[in-house]
């Protein structure tokens, strides 16, 4: 259940970005968010994790080259 619910919350978090706000696509934060949103809710109970999964430093991320799909 736990992937039903992450996975999908992930899908509709970006189905709206790309219909919603685009820009969000190329926004580190919000990869980092839902790094976190992933992360938080797969960690398990009782163990601290960091508050927010940070990339390296010096490397620029090409939105361009990752593949978004949509099943309808």
């Amino acid at each position: 259940m736990a992937v039903f619910i992450l996975v999908h919350s992930v899908e509709t978090l970006c189905i709206k970005a790309v219909s919603d706000r685009p820009d969000y696509l190329t926004n580190e934060t919000f990869l980092d968010e839902l790094g976190a949103l992933m992360q938080g809710y797969l960690q398990p109970a009782g163990e601290s994790a960091r508050a927010t999964p940070k990339r390296a430093t010096g490397r620029r991320r090409n939105p361009a080259s990752r593949e978004i799909t949509t099943s309808s």
